[in-house]
């Protein structure tokens, strides 16, 4: 599909250094034909990705199959800065994907907060629309979080640390253990 050469070539054009390695998929958006979702990766310093300030960049975009793009968003995940993953999912169950995000921010000095955030996309040439979020982890204090996408549901399993310089964990943080989150027009329901 044109539109992965596009967003590569978009994404050298906007950084000096050369590319180690470009990772590029396009995958069909459920419940609107002709709708795709192009991500392109590209990692600058050869560090892995899951290795936080490296020179690791990328781009989102919602395009059709005229190679017109309808939507974009770009991260860079040196600090501070953003690592994100996008999900296509139904997660309402209306045969139509929604779109999660996954922004992992990554501030000075430890700093940083990570967010699931659920946007609908939209059945004309609109851009996906924010619908809600829930924060995983507060990374400031004691409070970390994982999580894992089962069928339409978000797993999350949080843990406390017993560091105290680290503080208590922020009144925004979950209890300790496996905590299911289900999607519905009223936002995150904890199952």
């Amino acid at each position: 599909m044109r539109s992965l050469v596009l967003l590569a070539a978009a994404a050298s054009a906007a950084h000096a250094a050369p590319a180690r390695c470009a990772k590029m998929t396009c995958t069909a958006v459920h419940g609107f034909p002709g709708r795709w979702l192009a991500i392109q990766e590209v990692d600058y310093d050869g560090r892995p990705v899951h290795v936080r300030g490296t020179g690791f960049s990328g781009k989102a975009a919602l395009v059709d199959d005229a190679d017109r793009e309808l939507w974009s968003n770009e991260w860079d995940a040196s600090t501070p800065g953003h690592q994100k993953t996008w999900t296509l999912v139904d997660l309402d169950g209306d045969g139509r994907d929604e779109l999660l995000e996954y922004d992992d921010y990554t501030g000075h000095f430890g700093s940083g907060s990570q967010l699931l955030i659920v946007h609908q996309i939209a059945s004309d040439q609109q851009s996906p629309t924010e619908i809600g979020r829930t924060a995983t982890v507060e990374e400031r204090n004691s409070c970390r979080s994982t999580w894992k996408l089962v069928g339409r549901r978000i797993e999350l399993v949080t843990t406390h640390s017993r560091v105290a310089k680290l503080g208590s964990p922020p009144p925004s943080c979950r209890s300790e253990g496996r905590h299911v989150l289900a999607w519905s027009t009223a936002g995150w329901q904890e199952m």
